[in-house]
């Protein structure tokens, strides 16, 4: 599913199968059409064959009756339709009726049996059975069984051998115009079927990744085109061809390819290849946004947003909806940026539930948003929007920093200091303050050196932290450099000047508590 909202048509295919076999979900007709029909339309000629062989029979139970009387004189066509017409009521007649008609040579019989037997359903699960009658089926000149066959054994193990077998029939499908096939042997030259340890194509009849990829494009295989387009706007293997790149992708994005019309808008407002137009650049994200592609939709809500001037109005409940979309589509930013909404907006409501629900997404996806985790540390420090959970807040804040967000540098060095979700480690400490560049890290490295917390105590560079914060105003390095004025630590004794700092630590941090001691110690002496 997250393949399939960011276009990857083999995704939508093999959803169509999981929904038509109740695999890894709940058996469901409908929605296996639904996906084959959205591979189909994209030029997936193997979903186009799934959808005819999921079509119910022409059968009524009158004809059916008939029909089981011309089963035993050789008659496939019946015994074919007697398998379509009782499949759904009583699969084991079903499954006789299908093995007759296979037997008897009916090429969809034999490719249904073999799924059958691969499948396990109404059959003992057998890969040797499946394999012999898909192959019947190909060798019948059937475009759709050779194809699958290619998977078949890949699916069986990962042997040289084995894999030898998958490329020589991928090859061969390609080399019968098989447009699937064609671009799934592109993608073997792309990364040399290195995931099988070795460089190897069969006697594929196109040379390299250009010429199956140019193959698979123009049998109508959509996303050819748009990965054909892709690759002459130069940048990957491609010399640069401005024509060519627009050709081919406007060529899938009005035949409907969402990624296609995504692909286009990007390049429309980038200017790559075609003049920036941001009228038109909208036009094709909110096609492919409504098509259900999820990269669009972000793009999409952040037109209505803002606005084009001229052509188009900030359109705050549009902005929303297709945030919406985004986020449920797994698109982080979009998470993130509701989870904020969800805060208190003109848009929406203050929700607790929502913030964390829509932080911890995108602080948990697939590709993290470092903002979100140090969101999420700092909810769960503080308690706003959830109960606080120092060890959560600790989790969070650590997976962010190491994605390299500064913000979250500072306020791990803060918990390791004062031992908050972990045990007190002026090491740990005293790390994260040094990679933070705010004046509060600066200040507490200061201190930490003044002290000797995690550290030989060193005064000089204690204080070249402390008056560089100090400058900043920071509360922190005022207090510690009139520790310094007050006890003689570098500096020379100086009551006020120690008074003026203490003086500045409170006025810039009225909670200070330690300040306003020193301070009222010192005055009223």
């Amino acid at each position: 599913m997250w393949l399939h909202v960011r276009g990857f048509i083999g995704a939508t295919y093999e959803l169509g199968q999981c929904y038509e076999h109740g695999l890894g979900v709940e058996q469901n007709k409908e929605r296996a059409e639904y996906y084959y029909s959205i591979a189909a339309k994209c030029g997936h000629i193997h979903a186009r064959t799934r959808l005819t062989l999921m079509q119910p029979g022409p059968y009524t139970e009158e004809l059916a009756t008939l029909a089981e009387q011309r089963v035993p004189f050789g008659d496939t066509y019946s015994a074919f339709e007697l398998y379509r017409y009782y499949r759904e009521s009583h699969l084991s007649k079903a499954i006789r009726f299908l093995k007759k008609a296979a037997q008897d040579r009916h090429v969809s019989a034999m490719i249904c049996l073999a799924l059958h037997y691969k499948l396990g359903i109404g059959v003992r699960k057998q890969i040797a059975q499946y394999a012999e009658w898909m192959q019947k089926a190909a060798d019948n000149g059937n475009a759709y069984a050779l194809y699958e066959l290619t998977q078949g054994y890949y699916m069986q193990n990962e042997s040289e051998e084995s894999c030898k077998i998958h490329i020589d029939l991928l090859a061969k499908a390609a080399n019968n115009g098989d447009c699937v096939a064609q671009y799934d042997m592109a993608q073997g030259h792309d990364i040399a079927f290195n995931w099988f340890g070795y460089d190897y194509f069969g006697d594929c009849r196109y040379e390299d990744f250009e010429e199956c990829l140019l193959a698979s494009a123009k049998n109508g295989y959509l996303p050819a085109m748009c990965e054909l387009g892709e690759e002459y706007r130069g940048e990957r293997y491609f010399d640069k061809s401005p024509k060519s790149a627009k050709y081919w992708i406007e060529k899938a994005a009005t035949a409907g390819y969402p990624k296609a019309q995504f692909e286009l808008a990007t390049m429309y407002e980038s200017g790559n290849c075609v003049r920036t137009n941001e009228k038109l650049a909208f036009r094709y994200y909110k096609l492919a946004a409504d098509n259900n592609y999820a990269g669009a939709q972000y793009p999409t809500a952040q037109y209505f947003d803002e606005g084009i001037p001229g052509a188009l109005e900030p359109d705050r409940q549009q902005y929303l909806h297709y945030l919406q979309k985004a986020a449920e589509n797994d698109i982080h930013e979009a998470q993130l940026e509701l989870s904020e909404l969800y805060e208190g907006s003109d848009l929406l409501e203050r929700n607790d539930e929502q913030v964390i629900k829509w932080l911890k997404a995108a602080a948990d996806g697939a590709f993290p948003v470092p903002l979100a985790q140090f969101n999420l540390g700092i909810e769960y420090r503080d308690g706003v929007h959830t109960s606080a959970d120092q060890k959560k807040a600790l989790k969070y804040l650590k997976l962010a920093a190491d994605n390299h967000c500064e913000d979250s540098y500072c306020n791990l060095g803060a918990m390791y200091r004062r031992g908050a979700g972990t045990q007190v480690n002026y090491k740990k400490a005293l790390y994260y303050f040094q990679k933070a560049t705010c004046e509060f890290a600066i200040a507490h490295v200061g201190c930490m050196l003044l002290r000797g917390y995690g550290v030989k105590r060193d005064i000089p560079k204690a204080l070249e932290h402390l008056q560089k914060a100090a400058k900043l105003n920071e509360p922190h390095a005022l207090y510690h450099l009139g520790e310094c004025y007050e006890n003689g630590w570098g500096l020379e004794c100086n009551r006020r000047k120690a008074i003026n700092c203490y003086r500045k630590a409170v006025k810039f941090d009225k909670d200070y508590d330690d300040a306003k001691e020193a301070l009222k110690r010192l005055t009223e002496k």
